[in-house]
């Protein structure tokens, strides 16, 4: 027989986050800014990456500046949404 695997999403973030391109962090932003991804989540998984400290600590910093233009991401939309006066 034949199997079929599917990456989690915390887990397809955390791939994207190693190879770190332009369309891997524009992929990463929606994750997060949709509640796709928890950015806590994906924080305590990068413990278990093969990466060296430095790689990890790469990631954490990324995990965090993404979850900061997630959340700009949203306020601007929230703001876009809002009724006019």
């Amino acid at each position: 027989g034949k199997a079929g695997f599917c990456l989690e999403a915390t887990d397809l973030f955390l791939a994207r986050c190693a190879a770190n391109r332009e369309k891997d962090r524009d992929f990463n932003i929606a994750l997060l800014s949709s509640d796709v991804v928890c950015a806590e989540v994906a924080l305590s998984r990068v413990g278990d990456m093969p990466l060296d400290d430095a790689g990890k600590a790469r990631i954490r910093g990324l995990i965090g500046r993404l979850s900061v233009e997630a959340s700009d991401l949203n306020q601007n939309q929230q703001q876009n949404l809002a009724p006019e006066p």
